[in-house]
């Protein structure tokens, strides 16, 4: 018994002595979708800049190739292909077991750039509801839809963006770069990122509903919508 208590003494100071685990920092990216500075509510009505009424009523886009950047210009990814679906709430995913670095930026894509991926419908497998309309016009990269109401006439508005040959490219590849850099430190640090839809319908081209409220087409209408995008992401 008294050999049983001095190994017991022994291993619980060699346990004391071994280095508590290293906790490598985190990132938790959030992206909160808004109109206007208010929380988006699916089935209720907003005002767009030109004065039409729209109430969203389907809200889903193609969230690809995540990027950190940090201040040295090192890349740390996420996983390549994420589906939001606004019917599901704020969208959110998590940087894990990084390097202690200062992230600066943020990069990302809007909608399924890669020709190969759209040919062959490699997502299909992947997303339940994977918004594909076929080879020849690949994926829907940003699917809205909803109620519209014009000079007291009520209507339905939809807006399936996507194309990715040529001049029809409605993929948008987006940066945002951080008002202060995140100084990481171990444990999770948190990164906000605004998507703004009331932007959807005004910046930079003005989308007026009355006269452009069925786009389910590759061309030049897709196109100018997907040149909004950009304007609908931000970073406090």
């Amino acid at each position: 018994m008294k050999n049983f208590w001095i190994l017991a003494a022994f291993l619980f100071v060699v346990g004391c002595d071994e280095d508590p685990p290293e906790v490598k920092p985190a990132v938790e990216v959030n992206i909160n979708h808004t109109w206007n500075g208010e929380s988006l509510s699916l089935n209720k009505w907003y005002t767009t800049e030109q004065t039409d009424s729209f109430m969203p009523t389907v809200f889903i886009y193609h969230l690809n190739n995540v990027v950190l950047v940090t201040e040295s210009g090192k890349e740390m990814a996420y996983d390549d292909w994420h589906l939001v679906n606004y019917s599901q709430g704020n969208y959110s995913m998590k940087f894990d077991d990084l390097d202690d670095n200062k992230i600066k930026s943020i990069k990302f894509t809007i909608g399924v750039e890669d020709s190969a991926v759209n040919w062959n419908g490699t997502l299909n497998a992947v997303f339940t509801d994977p918004m594909y309309w076929g080879m020849a016009m690949g994926y829907i990269n940003f699917k809205l839809e909803g109620n519209s109401m014009i000079d007291g006439t009520e209507g339905l508005a939809y807006y399936h963006i996507g194309g990715y040959t040529a001049t029809n490219q409605t993929a948008r590849n987006i940066t945002l770069d951080l008002p202060k850099s995140i100084e990481m430190a171990p444990g999770s640090n948190v990164l906000n990122i605004d998507m703004n839809l009331a932007d959807f319908f005004s910046s930079p081209n003005a989308i007026d509903i009355a006269t452009t409220n069925d786009v389910q087409r590759v061309g030049p209408d897709a196109v100018r919508i997907a040149e909004n995008f950009d304007s609908m992401f931000s970073v406090d």
